[in-house]
Protein backbone atom coordinates (compact mmCIF):
# COMPACT_ATOMS: atom_id res chain seq x y z
CA UNK A 1 0.00 0.00 0.00
CA UNK A 2 0.75 3.66 -0.82
CA UNK A 3 -0.18 6.92 -1.22
CA UNK A 4 -0.01 9.21 -4.32
CA UNK A 5 -0.09 12.83 -4.06
CA UNK A 6 -0.79 14.85 -6.68
CA UNK A 7 -0.94 18.70 -6.05
CA UNK A 8 -3.28 21.99 -6.69
CA UNK A 9 -4.29 20.75 -10.01
CA UNK A 10 -5.40 23.62 -12.05
CA UNK A 11 -8.72 23.49 -13.56
CA UNK A 12 -11.59 25.52 -14.94
CA UNK A 13 -14.82 25.19 -15.07
CA UNK A 14 -18.12 27.10 -14.47
CA UNK A 15 -19.15 27.07 -10.54
CA UNK A 16 -20.46 29.96 -8.46
CA UNK A 17 -24.26 30.17 -6.68
CA UNK A 18 -25.48 32.48 -9.23
CA UNK A 19 -25.88 31.86 -12.91
CA UNK A 20 -23.83 35.17 -13.73
CA UNK A 21 -20.95 33.74 -11.50
CA UNK A 22 -21.62 30.47 -13.44
CA UNK A 23 -21.63 31.86 -16.97
CA UNK A 24 -17.79 32.55 -16.93
CA UNK A 25 -15.10 29.76 -16.18
CA UNK A 26 -13.53 30.33 -12.96
CA UNK A 27 -10.04 28.43 -11.51
CA UNK A 28 -9.94 26.04 -8.98
CA UNK A 29 -7.03 23.89 -7.27
CA UNK A 30 -7.94 20.52 -6.84
CA UNK A 31 -5.39 18.62 -4.77
CA UNK A 32 -5.74 14.62 -4.40
CA UNK A 33 -4.28 12.18 -2.01
CA UNK A 34 -5.01 8.43 -3.35
CA UNK A 35 -4.45 5.14 -0.89
CA UNK A 36 -3.23 2.33 -3.88
CA UNK A 37 -0.96 -0.85 -4.47
CA UNK A 38 2.50 1.29 -5.09
CA UNK A 39 4.11 -2.16 -4.97
CA UNK A 40 3.58 -3.89 -8.20
CA UNK A 41 4.66 -0.70 -10.22
CA UNK A 42 7.48 -0.40 -8.16
CA UNK A 43 8.38 -3.75 -8.56
CA UNK A 44 7.71 -3.99 -12.76
CA UNK A 45 8.87 0.06 -13.22
CA UNK A 46 5.90 -0.41 -16.03
CA UNK A 47 3.52 2.29 -16.62
CA UNK A 48 0.75 -0.23 -16.96
CA UNK A 49 1.17 -1.36 -13.57
CA UNK A 50 1.01 2.60 -11.89
CA UNK A 51 -1.83 5.18 -11.61
CA UNK A 52 -0.91 7.06 -15.12
CA UNK A 53 -0.88 10.96 -13.47
CA UNK A 54 -0.67 12.56 -16.96
CA UNK A 55 -3.90 10.54 -17.91
CA UNK A 56 -5.66 10.78 -14.78
CA UNK A 57 -5.16 14.71 -14.35
CA UNK A 58 -6.24 15.53 -18.33
CA UNK A 59 -9.25 13.11 -17.59
CA UNK A 60 -10.12 15.58 -14.32
CA UNK A 61 -9.27 18.88 -16.43
CA UNK A 62 -11.91 17.94 -19.31
CA UNK A 63 -14.72 16.61 -16.62
CA UNK A 64 -14.13 20.24 -15.01
CA UNK A 65 -14.43 21.73 -18.13
CA UNK A 66 -17.15 20.17 -19.04
CA UNK A 67 -19.34 20.32 -15.96
CA UNK A 68 -21.33 23.03 -13.94
CA UNK A 69 -21.21 23.45 -9.95
CA UNK A 70 -23.15 26.10 -7.43
CA UNK A 71 -21.07 24.80 -4.90
CA UNK A 72 -17.34 24.00 -4.17
CA UNK A 73 -18.69 20.92 -1.69
CA UNK A 74 -20.36 19.67 -4.65
CA UNK A 75 -17.25 19.57 -7.42
CA UNK A 76 -15.14 18.44 -3.93
CA UNK A 77 -17.20 15.20 -4.11
CA UNK A 78 -17.79 14.67 -7.60
CA UNK A 79 -14.16 14.85 -8.06
CA UNK A 80 -13.29 12.61 -5.19
CA UNK A 81 -16.01 9.95 -6.81
CA UNK A 82 -14.16 10.43 -10.26
CA UNK A 83 -10.88 9.66 -9.15
CA UNK A 84 -12.20 6.01 -7.54
CA UNK A 85 -14.31 5.66 -10.65
CA UNK A 86 -10.88 5.67 -12.54
CA UNK A 87 -9.61 2.03 -10.90
CA UNK A 88 -6.46 1.39 -8.59
CA UNK A 89 -7.37 3.88 -6.31
CA UNK A 90 -8.51 2.21 -2.67
CA UNK A 91 -9.51 5.87 -1.57
CA UNK A 92 -8.89 9.37 -1.94
CA UNK A 93 -8.68 12.31 0.18
CA UNK A 94 -9.39 15.29 -2.69
CA UNK A 95 -9.27 19.12 -1.70
CA UNK A 96 -10.59 21.74 -3.72
CA UNK A 97 -9.05 25.60 -3.30
CA UNK A 98 -10.79 28.80 -4.62
CA UNK A 99 -10.53 32.16 -4.49
CA UNK A 100 -13.56 33.35 -3.61
CA UNK A 101 -13.70 35.38 -0.50
CA UNK A 102 -12.10 39.07 -0.43
CA UNK A 103 -9.20 39.56 1.90
CA UNK A 104 -8.43 35.59 1.87
CA UNK A 105 -6.20 33.70 -0.13
CA UNK A 106 -8.80 30.80 -0.98
CA UNK A 107 -11.12 28.98 0.74
CA UNK A 108 -10.62 24.76 0.49
CA UNK A 109 -13.42 21.87 0.71
CA UNK A 110 -11.85 18.76 2.06
CA UNK A 111 -13.62 15.16 1.70
CA UNK A 112 -12.66 11.61 2.09
CA UNK A 113 -13.60 8.99 -0.46
CA UNK A 114 -13.45 4.84 -0.08
CA UNK A 115 -14.45 2.14 -2.29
Amino acid sequence: MGKIIIKDIEVDCNIGVTREERSRKQTLWLSLEMDCDVGRAAMSDDIADAIDYDKLTRSIREWASAGEWCLVERFCVEAAELVLSEGGVFAVTAETKKRAVPGTDYIAVRVRRER
